[in-house]
């Protein structure tokens, strides 16, 4: 009788996982629901100083502190733009957009549809993690990493996430939301590294602003 009990219960909590395409659907429905078609945000952070602190003065514009503004326009992959600085800086923190693609939400807002974002990325499993659903997820262009997002079940939002390399816990990451009585927008990602020399840094989006942007702007 109990071994019946306990294959019943499996049961119905395996029952009540959703399928990695009904995942992505809540997901994707969530984020197009709470941000806006399309917006500019400013980031700040210790990482970003750090990284403006090595451009020669002579690079920039004098004319106030340069500022790096995030692009998002649902149906793309985001752009950061660095302004105060002369034209060959102003992409220096391209290199920073694939790890904003692997925290999760700018994978999902790049994506039209399911079938767009397997070309890309694959989901490995599908589990339950307390109150969240703790998703594998592969990204199809590196041989060896993953990553585990973190999806909070009540409003599909991905909350946290690990990143994986060869078998080792290579980074966690941590989002907060904030709500401007409109959205429910990013309003600061944390992440920490494991190592021979563990970090730990912050970044804050602040200034959201629904803009028009055109297609051609992240070609």
């Amino acid at each position: 009788m109990r071994l019946l009990l306990l294959l019943l219960v499996t049961a119905s909590v395996y029952a009540q996982i959703p399928t990695a395409a009904d995942l992505y659907a809540a997901v994707s429905a969530s984020y197009k629901k709470s941000m806006p078609a399309s917006f500019t945000a400013d980031i700040a952070g210790d990482i970003i100083d750090k990284q403006v602190g090595t451009i020669p003065k002579s690079q920039t514009t004098g004319k106030g502190k340069a500022k790096l503004t995030l692009y998002v326009k649902q149906g793309f992959k985001p752009k950061l733009v660095l302004t105060g600085v002369s034209s060959f800086y102003e992409t220096m923190f391209s290199r920073f957009v694939p790890h904003l693609m692997f925290l999760g939400p700018f994978a999902i807002v790049e994506q039209r549809d399911y079938k767009g974002f397997l070309a890309r990325f694959a989901i490995a499993s599908v589990d339950a993690a307390a109150d969240m659903w703790r998703v594998k997820v592969r990204d199809l262009k590196e041989d060896a990493g993953f990553a585990y997002l973190f999806i909070d079940k009540t409003n599909s939002l991905i909350m946290r996430g690990e990143y994986w390399f060869e078998k080792k816990l290579i980074m966690r990451s941590a989002l907060t939301y904030t709500n401007n009585g409109q959205w429910n927008i990013i309003d600061s990602i944390d992440f920490s590294g494991e190592g021979e020399k563990p970090y730990s840094s912050s970044v804050h989006m602040s200034r959201h602003t629904a803009a028009v942007i055109k297609d051609d702007f992240f070609k």
